[in-house]
């Protein structure tokens, strides 16, 4: 990827059945909605994305749970990242975007704490049937939160991440103020994987920091203090996810009889532009992306007002760069159904018997007694057709023939 910031849109619990999904029930079997999936992914990467992150499942469930122990979920989810992964029909000239598959969502689900021999199986398959994928890279969790996950991470995801010799691409755990900052719930996830690989090397992964609104969110400021002010290798991916106060005209919903808000444009804008602005340190050696912006809707099946919030990105980055994202403006065309091929035209029947004019000699004896008799009757294709020779010799005879019925009538020969 040549862009110097990662652009990420996360329609999070997408891979299911609710109403916001991308699954449907057809005669009682889950199915991918193709048509669906690939508008919205190729309306986010036209608006400059170049990376989705995903939830395995959508956890948030409404109509019929869809999970990795159901026969066809690996060959269904593999073709929905393919989907996310280049949305068009014909070759395009976008660069496609990576999927972050991440393994769990601490928001809702607490089994793997519970049973570490199951959540170990499930990683291994996940890895079995994704990592072979280019364009796949696992985080550890979607806001793994809880004490519970310091010892889970340890014990359970990262000896999985060594076995499968995977770097995570980013914590489990989201940045949250503690005193002192050492005892936030990242900092000891991120003291885990020190051990597992080693400090330098564990600086490679993501953190994530939710809950950013504006240039004065304090999760903003407090990580653009603690790791953007100064040159330095730890990569960062502020998000909106979380945001529920924020001044959005349509990106909103309603839980629980309260409504929940993302950012107004300009608010996010202001987040974005603080960094770019301000960061020492944009990009590492090489050109490796150090920073990224996540953003994660709240309305349901509103594509084009959470595509707003990518292309906020997009127009900071070209105000930042001078020039626009990779995908943008590149992936700008709906599914079209495909027509049915047009039938070949209908093959001519073969020539059956047709009539056929000739004439003879009236007799053979006297061969001065000369009269033309016409006969009709049937000649099948292919059949010889001759003349008596005296007839053929008669020049005269022949032009009487072609006067009496035309230039283009046959005088004996092959029926073909």
């Amino acid at each position: 990827m040549s862009d110097k910031i990662q652009i990420i849109y996360s329609p999070l619990a997408d891979f299911s059945t609710a109403p916001w999904g991308v699954l449907k029930v057809v005669d009682r079997k889950v199915v991918l909605d193709k048509v669906k999936a690939f508008n919205r992914a190729r309306r986010m990467l036209n608006a400059g994305a170049n990376m989705f992150r995903i939830l395995r499942c959508g956890v948030w469930e409404t109509t019929l749970f869809y999970d990795h122990d159901v026969p066809g979920y690996w060959d269904t989810l593999r073709k929905y990242i393919g989907i996310l992964h280049q949305p068009y029909q014909t070759p395009g000239l976008g660069k496609g975007v990576d999927i972050i598959v991440e393994f769990f969502d601490g928001c809702s689900e607490y089994w793997m704490y519970d049973d570490y021999p199951k959540a170990r199986k499930f990683m291994q398959t996940m890895f079995g049937e994704l990592a072979y994928l280019p364009h796949v890279k696992f985080g550890v969790g979607n806001e793994l939160n809880k004490p519970e996950s310091v010892d889970f991470v340890e014990k359970v995801v990262y000896p999985e991440f060594k076995r499968a010799k995977i770097m995570p691409f980013s914590y489990g755990a989201t940045y949250k103020r503690t005193d002192p900052p050492s005892a936030g719930l990242l900092e000891k996830q991120k003291a885990r994987a020190d051990q597992a690989w080693q400090m330098e090397t564990s600086k490679i992964i993501y953190r994530a920091v939710h809950g950013v609104m504006d240039a004065k969110s304090e999760n903003l400021l407090d990580t653009f203090e603690f790791w953007a002010k100064k040159a330095h290798p730890i990569r960062i991916i502020w998000s909106v996810d979380g945001v529920f106060d924020g001044l959005s005209d349509c990106d909103w919903t309603t839980v629980r009889g309260k409504i929940q808000r993302r950012p107004g444009v300009e608010q996010w804008r202001s987040a974005i532009r603080f960094i770019l602005n301000n960061a020492k340190q944009l990009t590492l050696s090489g050109g490796v992306v150090k920073y990224g912006f996540e953003y994660l809707p709240k309305a349901v099946n509103k594509d084009t007002c959470s595509a707003r919030g990518i292309e906020t990105i997009s127009e900071e980055y070209i105000r930042k760069f001078g020039k626009w994202p990779e995908n943008w403006d590149k992936y700008p065309d709906d599914w079209i159904e495909p027509q049915p091929p047009t039938p070949p035209a209908p093959t001519p029947p073969e020539p059956g018997p047709r009539e056929f004019l000739m004439f003879c000699k009236k007799s053979d004896e006297v061969a001065s007694t000369w009269c033309i008799e016409i006969e009709k009757r049937r000649v099948e294709p292919g059949e010889v057709l001759f003349l008596c020779d005296q007839c053929k010799r008669q020049s005269w005879l022949k032009r009487l023939w072609h006067w009496l019925f035309g230039e283009n009538s046959v005088w004996g020969g092959i029926w073909r």
